[in-house]
């Protein structure tokens, strides 16, 4: 939902109380802090070439992007003694 831009939709819902319980993956809850971390999803309409976002370390969710050092940036921000570790042993 949030890399779809659904973010404030559902904020607002539970705001004025439209909502009485959310579901929710781990994968919004990841995407939703890296949002609130100013880190953010990049939408293109154009086609992409798959091979050359993996060379350039960018994921892509259907037509939403978001570049792999976001996902650093949070576990660094979330775990100061992540670095330690390297994430393959997580």
């Amino acid at each position: 939902m949030v890399p779809a831009g659904m973010r404030h939709i559902v904020s607002d819902m539970i705001r004025d109380r439209e909502i009485d319980i959310l579901v929710s993956t781990g994968a919004n809850l990841v995407h939703d802090i890296i949002e609130s971390m100013g880190l953010h999803h990049y939408k293109e309409r154009i086609p992409a070439d798959d091979i050359q976002l993996k060379h350039d370390a960018v994921n892509r969710i259907y037509d939403v992007f978001l570049p792999e050092h976001h996902f650093t940036d949070l576990r660094r921000s979330y775990n100061p003694y992540s670095e330690k570790f390297p994430i393959s042993s997580l």
